[in-house]
């Protein structure tokens, strides 16, 4: 409905013309290269500011310290910078404007189209959320205007023949899930219940999700890398109590779940119904995209208590935009050193802000980067450096000035441009996708916890946030370390920042480091099998299971052959002794189903054969000459014309 409102925008915008200004025109025709951004400023009434808001401006004043680096070669964070090649001379960058996107396709596209932006803009740096990039990159497609998200991680996005000028520098979901995965056997979870909101963000993480969790690596001779199981509940946006209620009745079975939050009310929604149902505790363990850690806050504003029974132990997972090494730090030195006063005309383009935005200087200004966790700052950053060394590339085009359509478009060069080192780590783009290669970032994971005395006077946090673990494609990951970092939410409700990004050890529910378990038996040991999704049994009489991790049902226990038993949770069947079987009766008469034979009592000897005692422990032996030996337990039995010798003969009747 969002598109179709917007294409009738594009539409009537649009008149009598049939083509639209071309990217290469944009490039070789005009500089400096226009530069917006587009990020959520408030919520979905355009009104009510954003508790985030304060990030949102932070942002767009990283995206004037980059576009200010680029134009004067500073090599201080991107080496590029300072060795551009002389044909780039004239290439510069310039900050067209910040626009509010309500995170809603809702404000974002007719904001887009009804300030005629397609004709002042370049370049989009944004927006933030999936469900807004999803239209908001077609839209600006029709006006062949790339848009690089430093924050829509939603898998869908990858599809380039839906989402053509899309392109971001944080990596994909997918590659979050396959970080959560090895989460998961490192603490030996084998099953998972997953929430979310059915939108394009939310489906597409949880698909994500279940895709990677279901994947086997064959190439790894280990259990630990088998198949998690899943299941997913989704829910209705326009009825978030009851559809939550509904999902986590449907998911109760769980105790480990991975919730993708879409918004506020159903953050309360999910925790006052797990903390109802029982859903929370020291045998529950719940992860969280990253990018909700912002709700930890809104939450100790609203309801301390709630935040600090649900979130305590809750861990949070995502991308990172803060690589090791020293440009984060440098890029943090700068923005302190800018006048709030300075940044403040970032908005003087997009109009008057909501409410009474942009704040103070000492409520932004006074403590340098505050999303020094989520990290969206480093992606920034790394967008607009992109995007300038895409216009250089453009600019080296041998036939630039001779034959123009020879040489490659923006939305190209900023899908290919060359590898570089930028705050967010090795920036490489995957130019099928447009999506930063998921192998070239770090993704981080943090932990909330309760604050003694949260509810004290004059204390709005319920919940501190520490950083705890950092994963990497090459390493896994990595937990615990030094104690000098804790990003937390102090009275004024702000995080405060550490130069030093340590990690503290990760911590569950009950304030510990060991994991939960999840309730579901991944495996059995020697002589038992799975019942259900939460006990071992021994294998019954007459079967026995040798497999010290058996994930298998009844089945999986074996049959004894007819001449062996087995007791009840048996690892081998025992032969019975020689020229013995197990009597008919026990036996079932040699069918497929095997039988029920626990005991040696229970062996008897062949035809042929007579016993000498019972039960049996050694032999059975041969029947004498001239004798019938019926077997079983009956000793021999003279044939016709014999009779039985006075001298006596070892049987037992």
């Amino acid at each position: 409905m969002v598109l179709r409102v917007a294409l009738a925008l594009l539409c009537a915008r649009a008149g009598a013309e049939d083509t639209f200004e071309t990217a290469r025109d944009r490039v070789a025709g005009r500089l400096p290269i226009r530069v917006g951004v587009f990020a959520p400023l408030t919520g979905r009434d355009g009104v009510t500011p954003l508790p985030g808001v304060v990030r949102s401006a932070e942002l767009a004043s990283v995206v004037k310290i980059a576009i200010e680096h680029f134009n004067a070669r500073n090599g201080t964070i991107v080496d590029e910078f300072a060795t551009l090649p002389a044909v780039c001379d004239d290439v510069t960058l310039t900050f067209a404007g910040f626009w509010n996107t309500g995170g809603t396709p809702n404000l974002a596209l007719p904001t887009f189209l009804e300030q005629d932006l397609q004709n002042d803009i370049d370049s989009i740096i944004g927006p933030a959320w999936s469900r807004v990039s999803a239209p908001f990159s077609q839209i600006a497609g029709v006006f062949k205007i790339p848009v690089t998200s430093y924050a829509s991680s939603a898998p869908s996005l990858d599809d380039r023949e839906i989402y053509k000028y899309f392109t971001r520098t944080i990596p994909s979901d997918a590659s979050i899930a396959i970080a959560f995965r090895d989460g998961c056997h490192v603490n030996q979870w084998t099953n998972v219940g997953i929430i979310s909101y059915p939108d394009e963000y939310g489906r597409g993480f949880a698909e994500a999700l279940v895709r990677t969790l279901n994947e086997v690596d064959e190439s790894v001779v280990s259990l630990k890398y088998r198949r998690i199981g899943t299941q997913v509940a989704y829910v209705n946006e326009e009825e978030v109590a009851s559809s939550v209620r509904e999902g986590l009745n449907r998911l109760r079975k769980n105790r480990i779940f991975f919730f993708v939050p879409g918004s506020l009310e159903m953050i309360f929604e999910v925790a006052r119904v797990a903390i109802e149902m029982g859903l929370v505790g020291p045998e529950y363990s719940w992860t969280m995209p990253l990018e909700a850690e912002e709700y930890v806050l809104d939450a100790n504003l609203e309801n301390p208590g709630l935040a600090s029974d649900f979130f305590r132990g809750v861990g949070f997972l995502g991308a990172n935009g803060r690589a090791p090494g020293p440009r984060w730090d440098r890029l943090d030195a700068v923005f302190r050193q800018q006048n709030a006063s300075d940044h403040a005309t970032l908005f003087e383009n997009a109009g008057e802000p909501p409410g009474n935005w942009p704040p103070p200087s000492q409520d932004v200004y006074d403590v340098g980067l505050t999303d020094a966790g989520l990290s969206s700052s480093g992606f920034i950053y790394d967008a607009v450096a992109n995007v300038g060394l895409a216009v250089c590339d453009i600019r080296k085009c041998p036939s630039l000035d001779t034959d123009l359509e020879a040489c490659p478009i923006l939305l190209d060069t900023i899908r290919a441009a060359a590898t570089f080192e930028g705050v967010s780590g090795t920036m490489d783009m995957d130019i099928i996708s447009g999506s930063r290669v998921g192998e070239s970032a770090n993704y981080l994971l943090k932990n909330a916890r309760p604050i003694p005395g949260f509810d004290r006077p004059n204390r709005t946090a319920g919940a501190e946030i520490v950083v705890s673990g950092i994963w990497d494609v090459t390493t896994g990951w990595t937990i615990g370390g030094s104690d000098t970092d804790c990003l937390i939410a102090d009275d004024s409700g702000r995080c405060t920042h550490s130069d030093d990004l340590g990690l503290k050890e990760f911590l569950f529910y009950d304030g510990t480091s060991d994991p939960p378990s999840d309730g579901i038996i991944d495996d059995c040991p020697l002589g038992k099998y799975i019942v259900g999704e939460n006990a071992c049994a021994d294998c019954p009489a007459g079967r026995s299971q040798p497999n010290p991790k058996n994930n298998g049902g009844l089945q999986s226990c074996q049959a004894c052959n007819s001449s062996a038993f087995a007791p009840p949770g048996s690892a081998g069947c025992t032969r019975c002794p020689r020229n013995t079987h197990i009597w008919d009766a026990k036996a079932d008469n040699q069918s497929d189903t095997g039988h029920s034979s626990d005991d040696i009592g229970d062996c008897i000897c062949n035809r042929g054969y007579y016993a000498t005692e019972w039960p049996i422990e050694k032999q059975c032996r041969g029947c004498p000459e001239n004798a019938n030996c019926a077997g079983g337990l009956t000793g021999p039995y003279p044939n016709e014309g014999y009779w039985l010798s006075p001298d006596p003969v070892e049987t037992w009747v």
